[in-house]
Parts: C-alpha cells; structure tokens; sequence
C-alpha cells in the first residue's frame, strides 16, 4: 500500500481527512448533550477522542482501532436509556465509525479494514447483550450500521487498493525512464568513444610511426635531430595510452580508471624532463617530501595533470619562454605553480587552442576542495597556482 504521506495525493488526502474528523467533532458534542443526554465533559472528551482516530489512523493504525472502539462503546453506555435517540448508533457516532472503517480500509487495505470493522460489529452485539433494549429499539440501528458500514469497506479497500496501482505504475514508469537515460548515456559514451578513437588515435599513432621511423628514412639526421624525433615518439606512445585509458572508461562507465599506473607527483619531474627535451627552458623546484603519505593517489595525479597543461600551455603559447615549476608540500596543504616569462617575438602561439585547458584544471582542484589561479604576469608571461588541501587524502 502507498503512505498517504509520501505524494502530493496522499497529502492532499490527509487534509480533507482532517478536516472532516474536525467537522464530526464540531457536531457530535452538542448532538451528545442535547439528544442523547450526555454531559458536556464526557461528551466533550469521549467524541474529541472518537473523532482523532480518524487521522490518527495514518500513522497509528492499531491505536487508533482500538481507541474508536472503546470510545464509541463509552458513549453508547452513556446513551443508552435516552428517548427518541438512536441507539446503539449516534449520527454522529455512526458516522465516525463509517470515516475510521474507510481510512482503515484506504490505507491498510483488507486486512486492517476488516479489523476496524469486526471490532465496530463486536462492539454493536456487545452493548445489545449486555444492556437490556427492546429489539424495535436497536434493530433498524444495526442494520443501518452492518449496511453502511460494509458497503464503505468495500469501497475503501478497492479505491485504495486502485491508489497504490497507481503509485507502482508511477515509480515503474519513472524507473523505466532513469534505465532509458542511462542506455542513451552509454550510448553517447561509446559514440564518443569511436569518434575519438578514429579521429584521434589514428592520427597520433601515425605521428609516432613517423617519429620513430625518421632515422631510417633520413640516415642525414644528425644527433641532435634523432633525439628530437625519439622525444616526439615517446610523448606521443605516452599520450596514446592516457587516451586509451579515457577510451576504456568511456565504453564501460563501470570499469575503473586503474587499467594502467595513473601518473603521480613525482612524475612531474618526467614531464619537465620531456618538455626540456622538446627545446624549452623549463626548470623544476621541490620543497618537501613528494612521496608524503598525504598525497593521496587523487591529489597526486591533480596535481600531475596541472602541471601537464600549464607546461602544453606554455610551450604552446610562449614560444622559447622560461618555464619554472615549483611543488610546495606543506602541512595542510600542497601548491602547485607553473610561470612562464613572454614568449620570443614573432613565434605565434596556437591557434587551435580553446580554452578549455584552464576549465579541466579549476574542475579538478574544486573536486578536492582545492582552488587555482591563472593569470598574466606583469613582465607578459602566464602564472599557473593551484592549491590542494592535503585533509582531503586523510578522511
């Protein structure tokens, strides 16, 4: 069955509820007082709790049952002997019994329905033996009560029954549009997948063919030259296995991100070595223990992949510029710096650039609660700074 409080129906639902146990209690005292000869304080009391079953029924069912039985019974005592009154049955004691039966019904289905109504009928048969009244005097009463009472059991239960369908083919239809989100997801991921690997991987693996072909289809090569090229192959085969990493994790949104050993702070001194290979000035200065427990495997390869694209991003727009990178690991924290002076005159940067380098870096420090700064510097070159908190890697 659906809770009544947990959709905007069910709490919609819980209002009127409400508003009509309100409504019965606002009439059946004075109907107790006045026609049945009850006075104010029991009746006052006997109907408040009579009537606060009926929303009660919602979160305590059991209670609730049990205390509209005992309540209704109590006024019947009470009643009993007055003239021209109905009995056992009040108006509007009948007709709270009737609203306790239905929520009983609505929102515990047959079993608690039935409940609430055997105890209501144990009730009615109870006082008939026990308080000696004329048969004319109570029959037309039960038999208005057994009627009503049954057909709103009925009715209950089904309506309530149709209620929680409903809500199943709800949660069903909104699981099968999640499932339908995450095949299209994957779907996505897979096209992106092969557009990388067709336009990317290709290019880059006929790149390192040629690198690492080019002394024997150049013997004229000089030292200096090969070198070059091997540099170029090597970047290039370590560049291809990153991508199939990302293509690995594109085509499987479960596989895990450890096909091969994600790069680390201390590999950053590779990436100056590389670039100072490729014909940059780069340097590269430590100040603590790269290898401190802290630095856990997420901040190590951020702090890698800043470097990465602050050093592409010099060597790509600041032809011939010095490059000085500096790694601070400090208590709380861990700094990054790259500064690039001004590129050489007349060597523009390049133009296929976009931007997104620098958005890749702040996204990377904000996941762990880490900031970054990328600015011009007042001499015309570029300052890299990102910061990391080390707490991260102790939680």
């Amino acid at each position: 069955m659906s809770d009544l409080t947990t959709n905007k129906p069910g709490v919609v639902l819980t209002s009127v509820v409400r508003s009509v146990a309100l409504a019965l209690f606002a009439i059946s005292v004075p109907v107790y007082v006045s026609g049945h000869g009850i006075a104010v304080v029991p009746a006052f009391v006997l109907a408040l709790a009579h009537c606060a079953c009926i929303p009660l029924l919602i979160r305590w069912p059991g209670i609730a049952i049990g205390v509209s039985s005992a309540a209704a019974c109590a006024l019947a005592v009470l009643a009993h002997g007055a003239s021209d009154a109905a009995w056992p049955w009040s108006v509007p004691g009948l007709l709270t019994q009737l609203g306790v039966i239905a929520v009983a019904g609505w929102h515990g289905g047959w079993g608690r329905g039935l409940a609430a109504w055997l105890l209501s009928a144990t009730v009615s048969v109870a006082l008939v033996l026990a308080l000696p009244v004329p048969v004319e005097d109570w029959g037309a009463n039960l038999t208005v009560f057994a009627s009503n009472s049954v057909l709103v059991l009925v009715v209950s239960v089904l309506a309530g029954q149709r209620s929680a369908i409903r809500a199943e083919l709800t949660h069903a239809r909104h699981r099968a549009e999640l499932e339908q989100a995450s095949r299209v997801l994957t779907q996505e991921r897979s096209r992106i997948a092969r557009e990388l690997h067709d336009v990317v991987a290709h290019s880059m693996s006929v790149i390192q063919v040629q690198a690492r072909s080019a002394a024997y289809r150049l013997p004229q090569l000089d030292d200096p030259t090969r070198r070059e090229f091997d540099s170029i192959a090597d970047a290039t085969r370590t560049a291809l296995a990153e991508m199939r990493q990302v293509l690995t994790v594109l085509r499987d949104q479960h596989a895990g991100t450890d096909v091969a050993p994600q790069p680390q702070l201390e590999d950053v001194a590779d990436l100056v070595a590389a670039v100072t290979r490729a014909g940059a000035v780069a340097r590269l200065h430590v100040d603590g223990d790269l290898t401190d427990e802290a630095i856990t495997v997420p901040i190590g390869l951020t702090a890698y992949r800043i470097v990465q694209e602050a050093l592409a991003n010099a060597v790509r727009h600041a032809h011939g510029a010095p490059i000085d990178v500096s790694l601070d690991v400090m208590r709380e924290e861990l700094s990054v710096e790259v500064v690039n002076g001004p590129g050489l005159a007349g060597r523009p940067g390049d133009p296929l650039a976009n931007g997104h380098g620098l958005v890749g870096m702040r996204e990377r420090a904000a996941l762990l609660g880490g900031r970054l700064r990328a600015e011009s510097t007042a001499d015309g070159g570029f300052l890299v700074r990102g910061t990391i908190p080390l707490t991260t890697g102790r939680w």
